[in-house]
């Protein structure tokens, strides 16, 4: 196998050698400077992304709007410029052979659509440009009525059903007891998924610090392996300010009294709070963010609390204008109560009798990363990125209690990647190795390795048609457990008929190989018994998609639209299975093959000056096959509208979010929690009113007003579990 790894490395290296044997040349050197502005006011544009195409050349402007590319080999190079809100601008420089200063208009679109994607394709492009459905969310669309908490943003995002850190694209994912997940999780490409459960961690990068949230859906093996069986979710950090920054965010809320008196278990009304603080500053060639953040949220329901508090950083060095090294600290520690299930439907708001009340569920999380990009040459670049991330669980029952547990995880993530252009083709390959170590009461000493190599290569055979194929292969040893190989290959195709319409295609294989705690998980857990099983095969799946996006902003009414289709074919996916002798015994097998069928859409209308409606829906056919009926714990159908208005320094924004009732849960389970068959339709209707008073206090300053789940509907995420009711909360965001 190592063999292997070195023949294909020592491959990349000829490949770069042959394609770049002019790096090795002395070339004279030079720069592109420029101003970017808003065409209609000539007012500066800080934030937007200045790169040369099919090069590793990009560039943020600050906040005057300037922006410096440098170290620039002489040649033809096409400048891309984009921002949030503005309309795309492409510039070609034919023959660079000496500094050039520009002056570039960006005209305003009526849409606000992001442009860049970096995680689709492991590279920053267009989003028109990608054969999946991508989609992405700027920190403007979600920093005033998120509750400073990443589930919340996560809810705004169609396809998606998420609860209590588990996330299901497109139907991918059910009710797993919060073990392993089908949508790998990323902060600047690095995985954030817990070395033993496999599981992601909501609360552990601060909504401050995300910049944007990239999420692209379907099959993700190709490029990112396991646990992108479902999709990635990629979450881009800040920027760090050349210059001095500080920003405070907060949130305060409360929870209104339930509407039946059964369901009243507190004398007084329970709150939930956040505070976000941090600043950044850049001195020479160092830069640096720090932040950190605390939570208390009394909750919903009784034995509900948790305290959260977390630190965050990233430390950037300029080695030179090619090359840079980023570094990352996070570390989170949460202290909570450890609810499980209702007692019943009539007290929904309490835990079940056999509770024990005292106890709590403590974790602790800390990520160390370092990320080195280097520019080549003009069309070849490489980074490398590594990462320890340490997970940690433990209840306060003692020791030697059968409910006792505890699980300690490292997961050390390797990954080296080069790109380069050549014609009209882009190649990105890489290398990526992770070792999972674990040791835990609950699972044991564990060790699980992965071991990886991938490819894909973009063609653009004309302005208009863009091809991508892409191949990876991983190979997983576990001790005491069986090894596997597998071979991810994935096809897709991007047509621009004209300026307002793009079509897309895709097909490709995923696959998730089992967590440790799937394979090994020996523990007793508030009523049930979970039993290790040694023979688990990854999971895998088939699947395809064809899809349109379409813009008409001459039509009486300006619109964008993107349709998709969808299927998916799964084997042997990994369910918790009840015993057949004894149903509270669990054991994690491949029991089902399933086949998935969909379609998304999504329609953004301009009604009139500042006032948009915003229509998502997405319909899924759930088949487990083996069973012959519908997949268990999956909504057919679930929609997300919203109504956005502003005027002067008001923004209101209305939001409904629905999802069909869930046809098919465990029978087993409705023996172990009492009313587990409880479940309606979801409807929730969220409001936020802010206020931009920057031209009062001459800063940025938000203040915003929120409701959530406005009509205080009440319904059930999960079994025995009821969704949050109202909270009424003040947010404000603050920065100088």
């Amino acid at each position: 196998m190592m063999n292997l790894f070195k023949l294909y490395f020592l491959s990349l290296i000829l490949v770069f050698i042959l394609n770049n044997n002019a790096l090795f040349c002395k070339q004279n050197k030079y720069t592109i400077s420029g101003n970017i502005v808003d065409s209609t006011n000539a007012q500066n544009i800080s934030g937007a992304t200045v790169r040369l195409d099919r090069t590793g050349f990009g560039a943020i402007a600050n906040r005057n709007g300037e922006f410096t590319l440098s170290q620039l080999p002489q040649g033809n190079y096409t400048l891309i410029c984009s921002m949030i809100g503005y309309e795309t601008k492409k510039i070609s420089l034919a023959n660079l052979d000496s500094n050039i200063h520009l002056m570039i208009l960006l005209n305003p679109k009526i849409f606000k659509t992001e442009d860049i994607i970096i995680s689709a394709n492991r590279r920053l492009q267009n989003i028109q440009e990608v054969t999946s459905s991508s989609l992405v969310l700027s920190q403007n669309e979600f920093i005033n009525n998120s509750q400073l908490n990443f589930e919340q943003v996560l809810k705004k995002v169609p396809g998606l059903e998420v609860y209590d850190e588990n996330v299901s694209i497109r139907g991918s994912d059910g009710f797993d007891f919060g073990l392993g997940t089908r949508t790998l999780m990323m902060i600047d490409g690095i995985p954030l998924l817990s070395g033993d459960n496999g599981d992601m961690k909501f609360d552990f990068v601060p909504v401050t610090e995300i910049e944007r949230v990239e999420v692209v859906k379907g099959e993700g093996s190709a490029l990112y392996g396991t646990s992108a069986i479902g999709g990635v979710i990629n979450l881009v950090s800040s920027d760090i300010k050349t210059d001095w920054h500080c920003f405070v965010s907060t949130f305060s809320g409360i929870y209104t009294k339930p509407r039946y008196q059964e369901w009243d278990y507190s004398n007084s009304l329970t709150t939930k709070n956040t505070i976000q603080a941090g600043f950044s500053n850049g001195s020479g060639k160092f830069s640096a963010i720090l932040s950190g953040n605390v939570s208390k949220d009394e909750g919903y329901r009784s034995y509900n609390d948790s305290k959260d508090f977390g630190l965050f950083a990233k430390m950037k060095y300029a080695f030179s204008e090619a090359s840079d090294l980023n570094m990352y600290i996070i570390q989170n520690a949460t202290n909570q109560a450890d609810w499980v299930y209702w007692n019943s439907l009539d007290s929904a708001t309490k835990p079940h009798a056999n509770t024990n009340t005292s106890i709590r569920l403590q974790s602790n999380k800390a990520l160390v990363a370092l990320l080195y990009n280097q520019i080549l040459s003009n069309n070849t670049f490489l980074n490398f990125k590594s990462s320890l991330f340490y997970t940690q669980f433990y209840n306060t029952y003692p020791t030697n209690a059968a409910d006792y547990r505890q699980s300690d995880a490292f997961q050390n993530f390797n990954d080296m990647q080069i790109t380069t252009s050549f014609g009209n083709y882009t190649l990105t390959s890489g290398l990526s190795f992770s070792n999972n170590n674990v040791n835990s009461l609950s699972y044991g000493l564990r060790n699980q390795k992965i071991f990886a190599m991938y490819s894909q290569i973009e063609s653009k055979f004309n302005s208009n048609l863009i091809t991508t194929l892409g191949l990876r292969y991983d190979y997983e040893k576990v001790l005491t457990a069986n090894s596997n190989a597998e071979f991810s290959p994935k096809f897709g195709l991007n047509y621009k008929v004209n300026d307002n319409l793009n079509l897309r295609a895709s097909v490709g294989k995923g696959f998730r190989a089992p967590s440790i705690s799937e394979r090994f998980a020996n523990i007793s857990y508030q009523g049930f018994s979970v039993q290790e099983n040694l023979n688990l095969k990854p999971e895998t799946s088939i699947g395809g998609e064809v899809g349109f996006s379409y813009h008409n902003e001459d039509f009486f009414l300006p619109f964008e639209t993107d349709v998709s289709g969808f299927i998916n074919n799964f084997q042997n996916l990994i369910e918790a299975t009840f015993s057949s002798q004894d149903y509270s015994v669990i054991m994690f097998q491949n029991a089902t093959s399933a086949r998935i069928t969909g379609v998304d859409l999504s329609l953004n209308f301009l009604l009139q000056k500042n006032l948009f409606l915003n229509i998502a829906t997405t319909y899924i056919d759930p088949i487990d096959l083996t069973l012959h009926q519908t997949l268990k714990y999956r909504s057919k159908f679930s929609a997300k509208t919203s109504i956005d208005y502003s005027y002067s320094i008001f923004s209101f924004d209305l939001s409904y979010r629905y999802s069909s009732k869930v046809e098919n849960i465990d029978e087993q389970i409705m023996l172990q929690i009492k009313d587990a068959q409880s479940r309606v339709p979801i409807h929730v209707v969220d409001c936020s009113l802010s206020a931009n008073l920057a031209k009062f206090v001459n800063t940025n300053l938000q203040v915003s007003f929120n409701v959530y789940n406005l009509l205080d509907y009440y319904y059930t995420y999960m079994p025995g579990n009821l969704g949050p009711t109202r909270l009424l909360g003040l947010s404000l965001n603050w920065k100088i």
